[in-house]
């Protein structure tokens, strides 16, 4: 029980975070947004924050553990994708969008407790999709 709330906690602050990015992101201020994905994926992911870039989503995931969190990171990597993709940075755009496809493909793109509405079916997972045709 204190582990679910500590981790709930985790999720709430780390969507908090990304949320900011977002509104950040709307108005222009890239450099901002991307420090406030930057703090999302540090609050998401601990004392692993290190070892993102350097393993396998199958071995993050692991790592991990928690759904509700797996769910946290993949809105991080796709917020990061967009933002390099705004920034003219397409391959590590490319990264990001693939790494938020895999962990959305472990953890699902539901929501995370029941006061917060289920995106529609499929739709984060299409505009990831669109993003990686280009």
């Amino acid at each position: 029980m204190i582990k679910d709330d500590y981790v709930m906690r985790m999720v709430r602050q780390a969507t908090n975070m990304i949320a900011r990015a977002l509104t950040l992101l709307d108005r222009g201020e890239h450099e901002a947004a991307e420090r406030q994905a930057d703090n999302a994926l540090n609050q998401a992911l601990g004392p692993r924050r290190d070892l993102y870039g350097l393993v396998d989503t199958p071995t993050l995931i692991s790592m991990i553990g928690s759904p509700e969190l797996v769910r946290a990171v993949a809105r991080a990597a796709w917020l990061a994708g967009e933002l390099h993709h705004r920034n003219a940075r397409p391959k590590e755009a490319r990264n990001s969008y693939v790494r938020a496809w895999e962990l959305f493909k472990h953890a699902g793109v539901g929501p995370d407790d029941e006061a917060e509405p289920a995106p529609p079916d499929g739709e984060l997972m299409a505009r990831i999709a669109v993003r990686l045709k280009r």
